[in-house]
């Protein structure tokens, strides 16, 4: 056989195996999201800070706390005015006045449930492709004692989602808060690639009075694009290549 036609399929699979190498590059879908630079990154409305995760039970080293909780006023009496805000931003009203809730969302008036009244808010801009799978761990506290008034803990993503409300079944909570849900994992996939608003939120009903809190760690955006392990297609590109050289160096002498 020629060295022309031993070179020829030799370096065909070079060049395959070669290309097999290259890395799909996954979408930089979200930032900050274990919260390690604090709320960089996040827009905000209302009472919204970053605590310790030990503290407020959570395994990650950071999480946001969002409250329906006034700075100065006596929301949980006989507990002392204020203690149950921690950035010291009052909540915002849900679909009043020019800085309202929804407008921060951007979402039309009367969108979230029904008697709404305060609340807090983040949210962050994403973009993903379809199949790319966003998931997020989420504790919803709360002061209430019965479920007539329906506080509730709310994700807004391509539309409203309750996470939780008063009516939930509750733990008692190591937190300052009396009650609390536990952590859980919210998990969407989605269908369409595009940018999206990620909104979580936590809201008061009919009163004003007795606090509930939601607390978010590690959200994540897991890519639907493998990427592949490149050893075994390395090794078995440079033995092609080394071939090829033997051959060549054949041909030569």
């Amino acid at each position: 056989m020629s060295t022309a036609k031993l070179i020829q399929p030799l370096a065909s699979i070079a060049f395959l195996l070669a290309g097999s190498l290259s890395y799909a590059q996954p979408a930089a879908a979200m930032f900050n999201g274990n919260f390690t630079q604090g709320l960089n990154g996040w827009q905000t409305s209302g009472d919204v800070s970053v605590q310790p995760g030990q503290p407020w039970g959570s395994s990650s080293p950071f999480s946001a706390l969002l409250t329906t909780a006034s700075a100065r006023g006596w929301d949980d009496y006989p507990a002392p005015a204020g203690s149950y805000n921690f950035s010291g931003f009052d909540p915002t009203w849900i679909d009043f006045g020019p800085a309202s809730m929804e407008d921060f969302l951007g979402i039309p008036r009367g969108s979230l449930p029904e008697n709404s009244t305060h609340g807090s808010a983040f949210k962050q801009e994403i973009t993903v492709q379809a199949g790319d799978i966003l998931e997020f761990d989420w504790n919803f506290l709360t002061n209430e004692r019965t479920p007539d008034y329906l506080d509730y803990a709310f994700v807004w993503l391509d539309g409203y989602r309750e996470l939780a409300n008063t009516s939930a079944s509750f733990l008692p909570s190591a937190t300052p808060f009396g009650r609390e849900t536990g952590f859980q994992t919210f998990s969407h996939t989605f269908t369409q690639a595009g940018t999206y608003t990620l909104a979580l939120g936590v809201v008061d009903r009919i009163d004003l009075d007795v606090s509930s809190g939601l607390l978010i760690s590690n959200v994540r955006v897991t890519s639907s694009v493998s990427v592949p392990n490149s050893t075994p297609q390395l090794g078995l590109t440079l033995l092609g290549l080394g071939g090829l050289a033997a051959i060549f160096r054949k041909a030569r002498s």
